[in-house]
């Protein structure tokens, strides 16, 4: 059993913590207009690691209904936004623009810089972190009520939070979905980017309730955060059934909504989940990778509800935002066990064959392919036989304007000690080993189940280690060389154009053989180059 929430409550707020806990804010309670729910109780947070749910500070908050919540990582750490909402349950209150900080780690709360004007009742989603372009959350607000219970009117601005360490700031999005309110929003990832925010359901101005799904991006650029102009223009599968007041969550990139009132003013108890990934069967299909979404019923909820709100999945992709280490200390201890027990296989040739000594010599002789200043050394040397180093604690940032870490397209590029401003010195060296023309340079589209997309390694690859390399053919990412011979006589990389693209590239054959003489040596007895 989980625990009870104190209070019964309606039209509360819920955030999901990075971490998994998730904040209950506000609310309501009792029938009609009913009260506001007390201070002792309004601000809540449920740990499910640790099956509690306790009572957090709420000296500063000011208590609401029909508000929204958002957590947002920043760089002062984990903060929960409780936005708008109505300060009273009079009917003919009027929303605010009130915008509080909660700051997890102290347990307190601050103003921080007020909504662009009144809302309540609508839709709040968070989009990033991940890649340059979204290298930090950012809390979108979509429509709601700009007017009092009793006199309601429906807005289709969009603004938009970013915490910048002090009051933060809002700014209005250029274009607006369909007017409306006591509708649902989150925020996905379309592939390994870019979030994508969708509206969804809601009632309009004369509280007729909607099937309206609408979406937008997050960023339109992968390179710094740029804002879109337009919302998306493929065709989005919209709602079976009008719906409004339903809870909404985000797990695994896809969508639930639980709940609601349907168009005759009926409770549901209905559950349905949004795949964006993939087109309905009989529906209108999306243009290739970016499909329009297909609504699958899932098990209906125990009893019909309404104003109620549920939490997401914290989610872990691209890097992002949980460490990987810590949690699971069996999982740790194997991959220590790993690090001090396994070896590489003992390799067939000794280092006191003369021909291993030429070779060794070789190994570390720059210019050996053509290519100035460089040996293979210079890129196999290190203690691992590799000159890549893991010289990041997970997760990292999101470029190096924001740490020592730069992610984008799923990869990580670059990091503070391998900067990449020598084309052997970043995370990924382009050597030719990637031809995006061979029909296997190829990988499932995340955004879109149905189609494929180019493969990742454009950029080059991370360098791997030679350790027991003569006893782990085939080689290169994609197993194209069958031995070391065809590694160094340039055959499986195309001879090579640009610069590093020759380095495995060894003419003289004589010279070639002894190299191969002593990369066929090299076990976890050998000794590497400085």
């Amino acid at each position: 059993m989980l625990p009870a929430l104190p209070d019964a409550r309606r039209d509360f707020a819920v955030a999901t913590l990075l971490d998994g806990r998730v904040m209950i804010v506000g609310g309501r309670q009792g029938i009609g207009d009913g009260n506001l729910v007390g201070a002792a109780s309004s601000v809540l947070l449920f740990d499910p690691r640790a099956n509690t749910l306790v009572a957090k500070s709420s000296n500063g908050f000011t208590a609401r209904h029909s508000l929204g919540t958002a957590a947002l990582l920043t760089d002062d750490g984990f903060k929960v936004y409780a936005v708008g909402g109505y300060a009273s349950t009079a009917a003919n209150t009027a929303p605010s623009t009130l915008v509080e900080e909660y700051d997890v780690a102290s347990d307190t709360w601050s103003s921080v810089a007020p909504l662009p004007s009144a809302r309540a009742e609508f839709g709040i989603a968070v989009t990033g972190r991940i890649n340059k372009g979204e290298p930090i959350q950012r809390m979108h607000v979509l429509g709601g009520n700009t007017g009092s219970l009793q006199t309601p009117g429906v807005s289709g601005s969009l603004f938009v939070f970013t915490p910048d360490g002090g009051a933060g700031n809002w700014k209005t999005l250029a274009m607006a979905i369909t007017p409306r309110r006591n509708l649902g929003a989150a925020g996905v990832v379309r592939g390994a980017f870019p979030y994508h925010v969708f509206a969804i359901g809601g009632r309009d101005a004369i509280g007729a309730a909607l099937t309206t799904v609408e979406a937008y991006v997050g960023t339109t650029s992968q390179v710094t955060p740029t804002d879109p102009t337009t919302l998306v223009a493929t065709p989005l599968t919209q709602l079976a059934g009008a719906r409004h007041s339903f809870a909404i969550g985000a797990s695994n990139n896809r969508i639930y909504l639980f709940g609601g009132i349907d168009a005759d003013g009926i409770e549901l108890a209905t559950t349905f989940e949004l795949n964006p990934a993939a087109n309905p069967a009989g529906g209108t299909p999306g243009a290739p990778g970016v499909p329009s979404g297909a609504f699958t019923a899932k098990a209906n909820l125990p009893s019909s509800r309404h104003g109620f709100g549920v939490s997401s999945a914290t989610p872990v992709q691209n890097f992002g935002p949980v460490a990987s280490t810590g949690r699971d200390e069996r999982q740790d201890a194997i991959n220590l066990w790993i690090q001090h027990r396994v070896r590489a296989l003992r390799a067939k040739n000794a280092a006191t064959d003369p021909l291993v000594a030429e070779g060794r010599t070789l190994f570390e002789t720059t210019g050996l392919t053509g290519v100035a200043n460089v040996s293979c050394a210079s890129c196999h040397g290190g203690p691992k036989w590799t000159r890549s180093t893991v010289d990041y604690i997970a997760p990292p940032s999101f470029d190096l304007a924001h740490g020592d870490q730069e992610v984008a397209a799923a990869e990580l590029r670059k990091t503070a000690s391998q900067p990449g401003t020598l084309p052997e010195n970043g995370v990924l060296v382009d050597v030719g080993t990637f031809d995006s023309t061979r029909l296997h340079e190829v990988r499932v589209n995340p955004a879109d189940v149905g189609a494929r997309i180019a493969a990742l390694g454009a950029n080059g690859f991370n360098i791997p280690s030679l350790l027991g390399v003569g006893t782990s053919a085939p080689y290169y990412h994609d197993g194209i060389a069958p031995t070391l011979d065809a590694v160094l006589n340039g055959s499986a990389d195309g001879f090579g154009a640009s610069t590093l693209r020759t380095i495995h590239r060894v003419v003289d054959v004589a010279q070639r053989a002894r190299l191969i003489e002593f990369l066929e040596s090299i076990d976890g007895d050998t000794v590497t180059p400085p």
